[in-house]
């Protein structure tokens, strides 16, 4: 952990202090203090380069599960839209996620230590929650719906998870909420109306945060500009 905080602390200068050096136990517990506010100021910093992927994948899931509503109450259904919708949700959001991605690289924070966990967190989500979808879409076994509440879920523990990492109490309501919502969609898992009700919460509880945190960033910039303090 100390050689952790060498590399987050905001004063350690890349040395160690002299009083854990010499074992002073009062000096390990302020470094383990320093260690953990550094990852929370971090953390609240690096969240706001997240707005652009959750505004995208938002808004992106939202259209996939209208358009399954809409091709499952047509008269007759056409079934073979609904593959179509999840093939370009995939397609655009993962080909977003990388040209974000590499936008993002070059900004302040983005190869901090909790910027790497953020991104560990969701992305490997992302892939366990596109690889449930494949099987759902092509599995008569599993029943329809299950991804809804599986996404909802997932994206409720990965948002509770990072609020507490970083002690943003927005995340860990907002992860609740998806944990409550997962079950209001179990009740609806077997009929039409299951979609829209996760559309919306998908653009309340992904998308609305995302454009909140791009705002922010944004907000944050132009302020480092004017005060010529931009790192």
């Amino acid at each position: 952990m100390v050689k952790m905080l060498d590399d987050v602390g905001p004063h350690s200068g890349g040395k160690r202090d002299r009083s854990f050096r010499q074992g002073d136990p009062q000096g390990t517990i302020s470094e383990d203090l320093a260690f953990l506010r550094a990852v929370a100021e971090q953390g609240r910093k690096s969240a706001r380069l997240y707005g652009g992927h959750f505004t995208l994948w938002g808004v992106l899931t939202s259209l996939a599960y209208i358009n399954q509503y809409v091709a499952e109450t047509r008269d007759p259904p056409t079934y073979g839209a609904i593959g179509i919708g999840y093939l370009a949700m995939g397609v655009v959001g993962w080909g977003g996620s990388y040209v974000l991605g590499r936008s993002m690289s070059a900004r302040s924070g983005a190869q901090s230590l909790t910027t790497r966990v953020f991104s560990t967190i969701f992305v490997a989500a992302g892939l366990v929650l596109s690889f449930f979808a494949v099987c759902a879409l092509v599995s008569p076994t599993i029943p329809e719906g299950v991804i809804v509440i599986v996404a909802a879920q997932m994206l409720g523990l990965c948002f509770v998870a990072s609020g507490l990492l970083a002690q943003m109490r927005w995340a860990v309501f907002i992860g609740v909420a998806w944990l409550a919502a997962s079950v209001g969609f179990t009740a609806l898992v077997r009929s039409p109306n299951l979609y829209p009700a996760a559309a919306l919460a998908w653009l309340l509880l992904a998308a609305g945060p995302g454009v909140a945190l791009s705002l922010a960033r944004r907000r944050e910039a132009s302020f480092a500009l004017s005060t010529g303090t931009e790192e």
